[in-house]
């Protein structure tokens, strides 16, 4: 198997492997706080509410809320298709583009992640 074929092969393992996790962690939210008062922790330091956001940061696009995952999908297959096409180019290079387009990958994704924080501290500040 070529290394721009294993390559393939691992990115889509760890992003069904991601996604699995994700609906799996949404799952156990959904079915442990559904109902319930929040879960106290760390002697009430931390709550564990079950929020519904009806849209992306800010509640913006409530009707659209399926479009912002799509869009990160696409914005992720672009960083990987980019980084198999450079690997094809240059195959000594492999190694050197695998860890851009990890981290590409990583802060793609951390965007996400820091505009949910921001929300949260706006939403109970």
């Amino acid at each position: 198997m070529a290394s721009s074929q294993r390559a393939r092969v691992a990115l889509g393992i760890t992003a069904v492997a991601i996604l699995g996790a994700d609906v799996l962690t949404k799952q156990l939210a959904v079915s442990a706080l559904e109902g319930r008062e929040p879960v106290r922790l760390l002697g009430g330091a931390v709550y564990l509410p079950l929020l519904r956001n009806s849209g992306a940061a800010f509640s913006l696009g409530q009707s659209y809320t399926f479009i912002f995952p799509l869009l990160t999908l696409f914005a992720v297959g672009w960083i990987g298709s980019k980084a198999m096409e450079a690997i094809g180019r240059n195959p000594e290079a492999a190694a050197k583009i695998q860890t851009a387009m990890v981290l590409s990958v990583a802060f793609a994704e951390a965007i996400a992640i820091y505009a949910f924080a921001i929300s949260i501290i706006i939403k109970f500040t």
